[in-house]
Parts: C-alpha cells; sequence; structure tokens
C-alpha cells in the first residue's frame, strides 16, 4: 500500500492545505462524527475550518477524477453518530495532518501521514476492487507538491528483529519547512516512545553523516 508519514506544525499543515485548495481539483472533507448523512466538506480555510481541523486533523480528498462514488456512512452507534467509511465509497486519498502540540512543557510534533485504500468496496453491490489509476496517479502528484514544502532528514534509531535482536538504523524523516526551523532552534521537538525526545541536534542533512555513529550498538 502507497503510505508516507512526515512532521510538521499547524503552520505547515495550513501551508499544505492552501495549495491543495488552489489546485482547485479537490473535494476536502473532514473525518468526524455525523449526526446527518452530510460530509462536512470546504474549500476555502478559514479560521473556523482551523479550529475543525485542530480536532478532527484527518481528511479526505474526493475527486471526479478518480471517485466513482460519494461518501459512505457507517452504521450508527448507539447515540445515533456515524463515521465516513474509508474502504466504501469513493475511493478518496487519505490525509492526516501533522500538527503540534504541548506535552511536559514542550513543543511536540505529531506525526501526518498520506495513503489510500489497497481495495474499495462497492456500496452498491458490495463487490471489492482495486482503486483506480487515476487515483495513484493523484497520489503521486498530491506527495510531490506536498514534499516541496518539506526537508529530508535522517535521524538514528534502533529497531528490533524477528528474534528480539536490537540493532541499529538510520531513519530517513521528511519534515515540514516550519517544524525544521523550530527543530534546529531547540523549541520543538519530537516524540518517540515515552521519553525519547529528538531536537535539531539528532538530525542530519545525510545519511552518510550518521554512520560512524553507529559503533556504540555494535
Amino acid at each position: 500500500m502507497a503510505q508516507s508519514s512526515f512532521y510538521g506544525t499547524w503552520e505547515d499543515s495550513w501551508a499544505y492545505l492552501e495549495k491543495l485548495i488552489r489546485l482547485d481539483r479537490f473535494t476536502l472533507i473532514v473525518d468526524m462524527w455525523y449526526i446527518k448523512r452530510e460530509p462536512f466538506q470546504f474549500k476555502t480555510l478559514t479560521e473556523d475550518i482551523k479550529r475543525v481541523l485542530q480536532k478532527r486533523p484527518h481528511i479526505y480528498l474526493w475527486s471526479d477524477e478518480y471517485s466513482r462514488f460519494p461518501p459512505d456512512f457507517g452504521e450508527p452507534t448507539s447515540n445515533g453518530l456515524m463515521m465516513i467509511n474509508s474502504t466504501r465509497g469513493g475511493p478518496a486519498l487519505d490525509l492526516t495532518l501533522p500538527h503540534c502540540f504541548e506535552r511536559e512543557g514542550k513543543l511536540c510534533l505529531a506525526l501526518g501521514g498520506f495513503t489510500y485504500q489497497p481495495l474499495c468496496q462497492n456500496p452498491e453491490t458490495g463487490e471489492w476492487y482495486k482503486p483506480p489509476e487515476a487515483l495513484k496517479q493523484a497520489y503521486k502528484e498530491v506527495q510531490a507538491l506536498l514534499r516541496k514544502g518539506m526537508v529530508k532528514r535522517y535521524m538514528r534509531s534502533r529497531t528490533a528483529t524477528s528474534k528480539g535482536i536490537i540493532k541499529p538504523i538510520i531513519m530517513p524523516l521528511w519534515i515540514g519547512l516550519d517544524a525544521i526551523k523550530l527543530l534546529e532552534a531547540h523549541t520543538a521537538w519530537i516524540l518517540f516512545g515515552n521519553d525519547d525526545w529528538k531536537t535539531g541536534a539528532d538530525l542530519a542533512k545525510a545519511r552518510g553523516e550518521l554512520k560512524p555513529l553507529i559503533d556504540e550498538y555494535e
């Protein structure tokens, strides 16, 4: 499944959305709890919309280019609330906005993501089908557009093998332009686990800059 992840601030997210809106090729629909089967969509980024997205940063990108069906709502809960079923209807691109929040007195960057469902279901027949090539092409184009507002950095990390052995790795990170300024100024952090705080000092512009540092794990 095509999937990408990245870090950023709210300012980075607003910049990404402004770019998408200017394309005038997508209908942006917020993933939230609904009372009526009417999707909350927007084509301008107002302060009211920003407040909604700060609570619900997950959105869908619908388009006549690749979406065959309108949003499909799942069965209501006991209190009558519904959510959009991402595998039925559409298909649509799936964007989680990167953002930031306060934790332990620090500005922490939260991971965003961009993807689409590998299989879609026709809400009328129940038939499963693969997403159209137009959606895959739109994914590549939007990913390239988003990355124009990011930089690529590398960081040392560790991962566990299937046998439970801890091994060092070099992890690539995509980071928004506003977020990287804050990381390099040591006014924002990325939190891994519960207490592993990373900032600009832990990042490198090239993978090779970190290779000599792996020795301490070997």
